[in-house]
Parts: C-alpha cells; structure tokens; sequence
C-alpha cells in the first residue's frame, strides 16, 4: 500500500526520459522489509497495555488476550523503571538484561500465545523496586501508617485479582 503513495520520480536527460523506481528500492527491498518487521515487534513488545491491562486498545482478533500483570502495579513499574536507570552502578547491567530480551524477540516475534515472557524478569524486577522505594518512603514520612498502606495496598490488590478471576471466567 505504501509503494502507491510515492509520486513518480522522472529524470529527463536530453530527449530521453527515465522514470526512477524510488518506491521499489526504499520499500520493496529485503532490508527495508525485515526493518518494518523488526520495528513493528519491537513496539508490540514494548507497549506496557501487553502486559498490565491485556492489551486493551489493540486487542487482536482470535487470540485470547490476558493480563500478564495487575494494572494496580503500573504506578509501581514506572517507579521501579526509573529507581532502576538512576542507579549508576546498575545502569550496564540493567542495559544488558534489558536488551539482550528485546534483540531476541524482535528477531523472532510474539510466536506463543503468552507473548514476549522473557521480558517478564525485567518487569518483576521494577515492580519490586518501585514497591521497595515506595516502602522506603512510607518508613521514612509515615512511619506510623505504614501497615495501613501495607493493608491498603493488598486490599487492592485481591480486589484486582478477584476481578481478573471474574473477568477471564476461570
């Protein structure tokens, strides 16, 4: 569909008139194919609605979609994220899990009907630390409320998982 949007490019050299195939060369090549490939997987696998709230805008037709995560600890992955990349001494190893995940699954694709599960790790650690720093700062300003946010927070949280159940039909 792209290749139509490209006007004709026409050279006139003298009396002769060549007409340049740019379409074909910038959209029909092995490269450019296997670029918007490993482009279009890339942000599929790096679109948090995959994980935390079942891919909602894009749901897709015929596959089963599901939360891989509860959306109640979107806040906490964000966190998480950026504690993590603030951190100096983590940042190459972080770097390395990171992206070591995202080349092999850009390479192969979403093939299993769970998606891109070697990306979990990575997910499961932000989470951790942004419920870690959020613990933090709860200690240090509210030490006196922390085991109600603690009981609050799991309040939310088996009300998610309840809805989950409710939603899917297990």
């Amino acid at each position: 569909m792209r290749l139509k949007e490209y006007p004709p490019v026409k050279l006139s050299l003298a009396d002769r008139t060549f007409w340049i195939p740019a379409a074909h060369w910038l959209e029909n090549r092995r490269e450019s194919i296997a670029f918007f490939r490993i482009l279009d997987n890339i942000s599929y696998v790096v679109d948090p609605n995959l994980y935390f709230f079942a891919n909602h805008p894009r749901q897709r037709v015929g596959i089963k979609e599901f939360e891989k995560f509860p959306y109640i600890l979107t806040p906490f992955f964000v966190i998480g994220l950026f504690q993590l990349f603030r951190s100096e001494k983590d940042r190459p190893f972080l770097s390395v899990m990171i992206m070591v995940p995202l080349v092999i699954i850009s390479f192969i694709g979403n093939i299993n009907s769970l998606g891109p599960f070697c990306l979990f790790p990575v997910i499961v650690v932000a989470v951790v630390s942004g419920l870690g720093q959020l613990y933090k700062l709860l200690i240090k300003v509210f030490k006196k409320y922390c085991n109600l946010a603690f009981v609050v927070f799991w309040m939310f949280y088996i009300t998610n998982f309840i809805q989950i159940i409710v939603y899917e039909g297990i």
